[in-house]
């Protein structure tokens, strides 16, 4: 199944009315949850391949999917990490299939919201350590191992 990424503004509050638009196939994340497009990228890849392969931690791709950015077990912490919310005026989506007409009536395409400028890495979950072990550039690349680390993690 193919699927698209993409990124965009959306207004503060309406966060019910893009809730209401989430399914099997269609992942949204608050912006600030997404270091980069190539992250979002990756994480809508490792999805799939988790669901095709059988071994998906979650029952649906999208949610999958907020489980591979988030470098999270379990879908509560990622919503907690990556999840919408009153607040959330800026989102990155993945759609499985094409995407319901009525996301681009809700976001505004700004493909700069992915830039991965507000990411928060020590919220992520990034040890100071590790941060300092490496300079600025390669704090993506940090983002992009973990993430690509679940399937093989232990729990815990």
């Amino acid at each position: 199944m193919d699927f698209t990424v993409g990124g965009g503004r959306c207004a503060a509050g309406s966060d019910e009315a893009l809730r209401e638009l989430l399914g099997p196939r269609l992942a949204l994340a608050d912006a600030h949850a997404v270091c980069g497009t190539l992250h979002l990228r990756q994480a809508a890849e490792l999805a799939q391949r988790a669901h095709d392969g059988g071994y998906a931690l979650s029952h649906t791709r999208a949610s999958e999917v907020l489980l591979y950015l988030t470098g999270q077990r379990q879908v509560s912490r990622a919503i907690t990490r990556a999840g919408l919310s009153p607040e959330t005026e800026t989102v990155g989506w993945v759609a499985f299939g094409k995407p319901p007409p009525k996301l681009a009536g809700l976001v505004a395409e700004d493909e700069r919201v992915l830039d991965g400028e507000d990411f928060d890495y020590r919220a992520f979950g990034l040890p100071q350590v590790a941060l300092d072990a490496n300079t600025r550039e390669r704090w993506p690349e940090l983002v992009l191992t973990r993430c690509a680390l679940l399937p093989v993690r232990g729990k815990g």
